[in-house]
């Protein structure tokens, strides 16, 4: 092998070998070097050498030696440096901000939500998004003194996680000479990352399941719109320019609804929040009775908020509505199990928090219905973990990864 060679071979091995110690780390908070051999297959002499790699950047340190019954040097213990690594995670809903606060480890140790926040493309909302995030950054300083090593942004949308830009919201003229991340860093101090929500979502929900075995999940994102993130063979699913997974965009009707992105038909015209306010109104106006009547005919928009308290005041016009919502999202569901084949499917967002009785079962059903039933029988239903922090958490485990991978990528 030419000296060429070998330094590029001896370069993605120290990638391998740093990421595995670190991604270790994040999972259980220390390790000992036979910990990594056995977690890797990888020779002990190896896994030192980049051991003490990161102890030389500050990275690592040893934090105590494990006793054993065996005569010989004791193992030892080693855990992050005692400066350590904060990560904020910002998941943006069309109506409402939550944001989380993580250690290096995945615990979350703050989270608020911000339910007055209105999404839209904006820079006043920009600005009025990066002062709630660094008043959050405020608060904080009493759990983490202030050491924020990286936060990501979850956001509805075209987003493209390596570019650092999104197609869909704040891409602005008086922004446009910078992408949509360094704009971000800029406003709150921190290196920042940006994530489509639903692949956030995904993240987060898969680091529970993965734990199980399960390797192909689909999370199903279910709020004003409707979007989905794919784990396929325990990787998050992308596609050539990141924008994998936007199913609220598939055409599958011919109702001649202009949707949101310009096209017409698309499913999220019939199965989403925005939908469910749609048809609402139309009853209404058209002289059915709801519990939203007087709003809807002073002339207001509805938003989630209200469709989620007619729901629990079992508002007869709102639950038909939803369980119409529900039978629908299990026929989309079904297409994508027969060309999937997952093994889990997670329903999450503000639908997802409803009754089973109202919309959950009603999409298990029609899923069930009429998909393959040699390919549905065995997929796992449930609903998310996290609930409405699903979107702030995995935005957490982002920065963290893609800071990581930094720091390892500038010690090579």
């Amino acid at each position: 092998m030419n000296l060429k060679l070998q330094a590029v071979a001896e370069k993605d091995t120290g990638t391998l070998v740093k990421t595995a110690i670190l991604t270790y780390l994040m999972e259980h908070g220390s390790f000992t070097i036979p910990d990594i051999v056995e977690e890797t297959g990888i020779s002990m002499t190896t896994i030192s050498k980049y051991v003490f790699d990161l102890q030389t950047a500050s990275v690592l340190e040893v934090i105590d030696t494990i006793k054993t019954s065996r005569k010989g040097r004791r193992p030892l213990l080693y855990g992050m440096k005692t400066d350590p690594w904060y990560f904020l995670g910002v998941s943006m809903r069309m109506y409402g901000v939550t944001v989380s606060l993580m250690s290096f480890t995945g615990e979350v140790l703050m989270t608020e939500d911000y339910p007055d926040f209105v999404y839209e493309n904006s820079y006043y909302r920009l600005e009025e998004l990066c002062a709630l995030v660094n008043g959050f950054m405020q608060k904080s300083k009493d759990i983490c003194a202030g050491k924020i090593t990286a936060a990501c942004f979850a956001l509805g949308g075209r987003v493209n996680a390596t570019l650092g830009t999104s197609a869909s919201i704040f891409n602005l003229e008086e922004t446009s000479s910078q992408t949509l991340s360094e704009i971000l860093s800029e406003k709150i101090g921190v290196a920042v990352f940006i994530e489509n929500d639903s692949k956030a979502m995904v993240r987060a929900e898969y680091s529970s399941l993965k734990a199980q075995g399960v390797r192909d999940v689909l999370f199903v994102n279910v709020g004003w719109g409707l979007g989905m993130g794919i784990v396929i063979d325990g990787e998050i699913y992308r596609g050539k320019d990141g924008y994998s997974g936007e199913i609220g965009h598939m055409r599958r009707y011919s109702n001649e609804i202009i949707c949101h992105c310009g096209k017409k038909g698309c499913a999220e015209t019939e199965v989403s929040g925005r939908a469910i306010a749609r048809k609402l109104k139309e009853r209404i106006i058209g002289g059915e009775n709801s519990v939203l009547a007087s709003k809807v005919l002073s002339g207001r928009d509805l938003n989630m908020t209200d469709i989620m308290d007619a729901i629990n005041a079992e508002d007869p016009l709102c639950l038909e509505i939803v369980t119409q919502t529900g039978n629908e999202l299990g026929m989309i569901l079904s297409s994508l199990i027969n060309i999937f084949n997952p093994e889990c499917i997670v329903i999450g967002g503000r639908l997802a928090e409803t009754s089973s009785y109202y919309f959950l079962g009603p999409v298990e059903n029609s899923m069930r219905k009429f998909a393959i039933r040699l390919m549905s029988q065995n997929v796992k239903v449930a609903t998310s973990r996290f609930g409405l922090s699903a979107g702030s958490v995995g935005a957490c485990m982002t920065a963290r990864e893609r800071m990581t991978g930094a720091v390892i990528q500038s010690m090579l």
